[in-house]
């Protein structure tokens, strides 16, 4: 019965998805590199506990120091050596075999510590025992190596010991031997245990991570699906608008306009959701072009002007220095800026919103001023436009501003701060997508800003993208879903 339980114990369950090799291919790669940072640990940790142990043997055996020295040092230099073998990629793959040649060369040091202080019999004999124990908890292998470690040092203390030794008491002998064994049972069942945890643990982790792939891949996929149908809806409603219209029915001409609103909000939610999905999903495909980025920025100024107007808000379009063309994705920086300046009038109930473009090496000092990226990383990054390449893109209001505490919530998924989930509809994703999308384009989202007296976003963008996929083909994009001004 107890072999039973050890063998259940020690054989893994079969993997609960559709592809159990591949799942157990995954898990043998990453128990490998386990293994591999394991074995560096225990290596360095074996150095310094057999030098630390030195002033122990002078003490305690000063007759036989200098040989008992020279095995230390010696152990230590096969020790350094394996550490000098696994900076090897190809000797990487046999950390497992090298981990037993780590624990016999130190079990075996200590064998032959205890020939040279008292034989069988020496103190040096518990160190045999921690080292069945240390070595396999250290080190995340597989029963079979734990077995094979106990094997070669139980072995080598049983024939060292009758060969090397003439007197031998046979009851403390017998009673170390059985010690070694016990010992070498509860590493073995110790390290199954630990091994069928991890496999169980590996798969949960593969479970969730799938479930996680393929929401994001179905999401992606249903981007047509969802999208059609909401623009055909809001081009009906736009028809029997212009007929409203012509027939002067005021009542009819606002609940028209209500429903479309309405459409307008809902296009744009699930338009989020799904960007959101095919990003995480890594299908979101980048397409370069040459963007002038002047022409660019005064559309979106005349597009949000009459928008701005209606909320007696004044929107300024300006440019510093000569902005030449940079190559990157148009669609996406349109999308990110849409929602840059979408929110910044948003958020404003009365003053200025300013769309401003300039070189980065011009971008004036004072917008670096309590600077924090949306990507959680601080400093200047090569091709961001901190290095002085590439073009920022500031987006500045005098809205209500952010609370410096809240800064750090603007890119998370699906939150909205300073209340405006209760005021303004939305998913909360329109900042963490654009973080991504920026991102995607090889940039950097970033952003300042005062309680009460506004706040500024920066893009900054390299002069070339270096996102795009070969060979990536066209997304379906869908015309006549832009708001009315």
């Amino acid at each position: 019965m107890a072999i039973r339980l050890l063998v259940r114990e020690t054989v893994p369950p079969a993997a609960p998805l559709r592809e159990p090799e591949r799942v157990r291919e995954a898990y043998a790669a990453e128990t490998l590199a386990l293994c591999q940072k394991s074995l560096r640990v225990a290596a360095v940790l074996g150095i310094v506990l057999i030098l630390l142990f030195v002033p122990f043997d002078c003490a305690r055996h000063p007759t036989v120091f200098s040989e008992a020295l020279r095995l230390r040092l010696a152990t230590v230099a096969l020790l350094g050596f394996l550490l000098v073998l696994l900076r090897q990629p190809t000797t990487c793959l046999y950390a497992r075999p090298l981990g037993v040649v780590a624990g016999a060369a130190a079990a075996m040091m200590m064998c032959e510590m205890m020939l040279l202080t008292g034989g069988h019999m020496s103190h040096y004999f518990n160190a045999l025992g921690m080292i069945l124990l240390a070595v396999p908890l250290v080190i995340p292998w597989s029963p079979i190596w734990s077995f094979t470690l106990c094997a070669v040092v139980v072995g080598h203390y049983a024939v060292g010991t009758v060969l090397s030794e003439s007197t031998i008491s046979t009851p403390g002998f017998l009673d170390n031997l059985f010690v070694l064994t016990a010992t070498s049972a509860i590493a073995v069942v110790t390290t199954a245990r630990a091994e069928h945890l991890r496999w169980r643990e590996f798969c949960t982790r593969w479970t969730v991570g799938e479930a996680y792939r393929h929401k994001n891949e179905f999401f992606a996929s249903m981007s047509h699906e969802l999208r059609t149908p909401i623009h055909v809806i809001i081009g009906y409603v736009d028809m029997l608008l212009d007929r409203a219209v012509t027939a002067a029915d005021s009542e009819a001409q606002d609940m028209l306009e209500r429903v479309r609103n309405e459409g307008m909000l809902l296009y744009r939610v699930v338009s989020d959701l799904l960007d959101y999905a095919k990003v995480e999903a890594g299908k979101m495909d980048v397409h370069l072009e040459s963007v002038p980025i002047t022409h660019v920025l005064e559309e979106l100024g005349s597009g949000f002007r009459p928008l701005a107007e209606q909320k007696g808000i004044r929107l300024r379009t300006e440019f510093q220095g000569d902005l030449a063309p940079i190559v990157t994705d148009r669609q996406k920086l349109e999308q990110v800026l849409h929602n840059l300046v979408g929110n910044a009038i948003k958020f404003t109930e009365s003053g200025v919103v300013t769309i401003e473009g300039c070189p980065a090496a011009t971008l004036p000092a004072s917008y670096l001023t309590d600077l924090m990226f949306l990507d959680g990383r601080d400093g200047a990054t090569t091709s961001t436009g901190l290095d002085g390449t590439g073009v920022a893109i500031a987006v500045s209001d005098t809205g209500v501003g952010i609370r410096q505490s809240d800064l750090a919530l603007l890119a998370v998924e699906f939150q909205q701060i300073n209340g405006a989930a209760s005021r303004h509809r939305g998913t909360g994703l329109g900042l963490s997508l654009s973080r991504k999308l920026v991102g995607l384009l090889g940039g950097r989202i970033a952003v300042r800003s005062a309680y009460g007296e506004g706040s500024t976003f920066l893009v900054f963008l390299p002069e070339q993208c270096l996102s795009a996929q070969p060979g990536a083909e066209p997304e379906t994009q869908q015309d006549g879903c832009e708001p009315r001004h």
